[in-house]
């Protein structure tokens, strides 16, 4: 699966996971929660890896917490299950 609100790099058994969606300081919307879990799943199936940092781009905040602009659009339970799954 090919990431584009995050970026994985591994260096010996030290894997960084990095949100990256600096222009809304980062805040997780369900395509980020979606490329964390494959991600997660990925590192947790690496034998090698026994250290993950998670970490933010940008100089401003390392995550802003939920995107408010897609928790606004959302019908009905939707709110609530984004909530639930963060």
């Amino acid at each position: 699966m090919k990431t584009e609100n995050l970026h994985l790099e591994k260096q010996g058994t030290v894997a960084t996971v990095t949100l990256d969606r600096p222009k809304v300081l980062n805040a997780l919307n369900a395509a980020t929660f979606t490329e964390l879990d494959f991600v997660f799943d990925e590192l947790a199936a690496d034998s090698e890896i026994r250290v993950v940092l998670l970490t933010g781009s940008g100089e401003r905040a390392f995550a802003a917490g939920a995107d408010i602009r897609e928790l606004a659009a959302a019908e009905g339970g939707e709110g609530k299950a984004f909530a639930l799954r963060g």
